[in-house]
């Protein structure tokens, strides 16, 4: 993050791996689109079905299941993965929000997404915490100064990040998007003093979705 540190790495063949964190500077993941096997299936049914032939109440019967089933068919994949998750790494009772309240908000939460609004204040270290779902960060971003820190494991390793100068530029939005985090920490090495001198820009965004993993 810029605001939030935690915004700052993600995992990324051109930047030092550590956990799911990447640079803010480095350029934001891009995901292709897959289509889920079930819809193989609703084209098999639908390929038949031509404007100039009569539907059976069988087939308009079958495409209808298919469509409804998605939903909660990527809802029963990704609770399935979410309770592997919470095995190993994402253990009860770290969540950000119950550990670390003064470094994650929730501006909003459905049964879909949770939004957090994420800031490490100057010379402060959260408490080691996870984030069990996928989400994707959207930073303000204008170039400039970068924030000095360090980002704590589970495995007891260390990272430290220090600042540096990136070329100013025209704001504009970043969107990032970030795997499950593991148990991790950040901590800001800045000084209130230091701090000032970094770009002025709004707190870090994280939008958490819920239904996948």
């Amino acid at each position: 993050m810029l605001n939030c540190v935690e915004s700052s790495f993600s995992r990324s063949s051109a930047t030092p791996k550590f956990g799911n964190h990447r640079h803010l500077s480095d350029d934001a993941h891009t995901d292709a689109v897959a289509i889920p096997p079930t819809l193989g299936t609703l084209f098999g049914i639908l390929k038949p079905m031509k404007p100039d032939k009569p539907l059976s109440s069988r087939r308009r019967f079958l495409f209808l299941a298919g469509i409804s089933s998605l939903p909660i068919f990527e809802l029963m994949r990704g609770a399935l993965r979410l309770d592997a998750q919470d095995k190993a790494g994402f253990p009860e009772g770290y969540d950000a929000v119950e550990v670390a309240p003064q470094s994650h908000k929730v501006l909003f939460e459905n049964a879909i997404v949770r939004v957090l609004q994420v800031v490490v204040a100057p010379g402060t270290r959260e408490p080691m915490h996870h984030h069990r779902w996928p989400s994707i960060f959207l930073i303000w971003d204008t170039g400039g100064r970068t924030e000095h820190i360090r980002i704590y494991h589970a495995d007891g390793s260390i990272h430290d990040v220090p600042s540096r100068e990136t070329p100013v530029h025209p704001g504009s939005w970043r969107v990032t998007w970030m795997k499950p985090e593991p148990m991790h920490s950040i901590e800001k090495l800045e000084t209130p003093e230091s701090a000032a001198t970094l770009p002025n820009k709004p707190p870090t965004v994280r939008v958490e979705f819920k239904f996948a993993a």
